[in-house]
């Protein structure tokens, strides 16, 4: 159960990341003139952050789902008429 509950605090803990990687002056850093294969680095920056984030949930969100023995995404209901 330890594991869980590690699971799911850094599940609570993503989205404050985010925000602070997105928000703070940590993102100022890379607000300059220069580009990557023109492309300015904040923007490299920003979509780089966000990719992380997004695969980051995905893979708490697995984490999770292995845990409760439940599936990702719920199993369509077999309507049957009787």
């Amino acid at each position: 159960m330890p594991n869980r509950q590690r699971t799911r605090d850094a599940a609570l803990v993503l989205p404050i990341l985010g925000a602070f990687l997105l928000i703070s002056p940590a993102a100022s850093v890379f607000n300059s003139t220069s580009t990557v294969l023109g492309l300015p680095v904040v923007v490299l920056y920003v979509f780089g952050v966000w990719l992380g984030l997004i695969l980051a949930a995905l893979g708490l969100a697995r984490r999770l789902a292995a845990d409760d023995d439940r599936p990702l995404v719920a199993e369509p209901l077999d309507e049957t008429d009787d």
